[in-house]
């Protein structure tokens, strides 16, 4: 489950601060189109 494997990450990287969201989805402002 990602907040576990978020914690398990963070224990190898001390003093860097990690937060888990909920998902961004298919926000307009982050769809790139081509």
């Amino acid at each position: 489950d990602i907040p576990n494997l978020a914690s398990e990450a963070a224990k190898n990287h001390p003093g860097i601060s990690f937060m888990v969201t909920a998902p961004l989805g298919l926000h307009e402002l982050l769809v790139v189109r081509s």
